[in-house]
């Protein structure tokens, strides 16, 4: 499943449900809104144990959606979880 593909009900929005799938999959992440140069931004960071991911967004749901599919790269099998 591509990030475009994920469902979305009212009680979830894209970074809960990113969250969610990342998390079964083995990974634990967190984000942070940071202050810089260019104004405020979005970071996702998190680990498999093994590899380790950084996004960084305009806007928390571009962070996640982006660490989602930095994941997705890295081989972690989330397009196989439902």
């Amino acid at each position: 499943m591509s990030v475009h593909q994920m469902s979305q009900t009212d009680d979830w929005s894209p970074v809960d449900e990113c969250c969610e799938r990342l998390r079964q999959t083995g990974w634990t992440m967190s984000d942070a809104l940071v202050d810089t140069a260019h104004g405020r931004a979005w970071i996702v960071t998190g680990t498999d144990g093994s590899s380790t991911l950084r996004a960084i967004g305009q806007t928390q749901t571009e962070a996640w959606l982006h660490a989602w599919e930095l994941a997705d790269a890295a081989g972690t099998p989330t397009a196989q979880k439902s």
